[in-house]
């Protein structure tokens, strides 16, 4: 969920900061359109690298909760400065946003690649679906929720409790992984 919440509030994000810079208009626009696709395109060069060779590392001996628990880490870091700067459109912001577009698609993909390897491969279909279903409820909560949050309250909780509800699946992921309950 946390790839809906930053694609989308993200770019909303971006585009109020601008509206306070510039004020409401072409130039803001502009400005926030310019910024926004050159972070999803400086996320996407990194990501597709990066995907291959944690792929890669997935079909080894390594343990997909560990792969998975340290790019949730990874992520969290990149969430930092994303969190400090986020009034302002400078380098810390775009430093974090950069690296949380680059690992929410790793993340996700770690994840399924997690479920496929638990359940039975005459059962993937089923979960795959209770996956996608899940996914698309989540995202329906989080436009209602994250809208409301984002418009009355603060631009920042949408972000803040994404990384909360991140960090704690990171260190629940890592206490499992850790005490043997999970074993892939």
């Amino acid at each position: 969920m946390s790839a809906v919440v930053f694609s989308q509030f993200g770019n909303l994000l971006i585009q109020a900061n601008y509206d306070k810079e510039y004020g409401r208009g072409p130039e803001a626009d502009a400005a926030s359109k310019n910024l926004i696709s050159t972070i999803f395109l400086i996320g996407n060069i990194i990501q597709v690298p990066l995907s291959l060779y944690i792929g890669h590392l997935c079909d080894g001996k390594r343990k997909v909760w560990a792969l998975l628990t340290v790019c949730n880490f990874l992520s969290i870091c990149f969430a930092v400065p994303f969190m400090i700067f986020i009034d302002t459109n400078n380098v810390g912001l775009v430093l974090g946003f950069v690296g949380l577009s680059t690992f929410r698609f790793t993340i996700y993909m770690l994840c399924l690649t997690m479920l496929s390897k638990i359940v039975k491969p005459e059962s993937r279909g089923t979960l795959y679906g209770v996956f996608g279903v899940s996914g698309s409820i989540g995202v329906l909560l989080i436009n209602k929720i994250g809208g409301i949050l984002f418009d009355g309250y603060s631009h920042s909780w949408p972000f803040g409790i994404c990384i909360g509800a991140q960090l704690t699946f990171m260190l629940l992921g890592l206490a499992l992984g850790l005490t043997g309950k999970v074993k892939i």
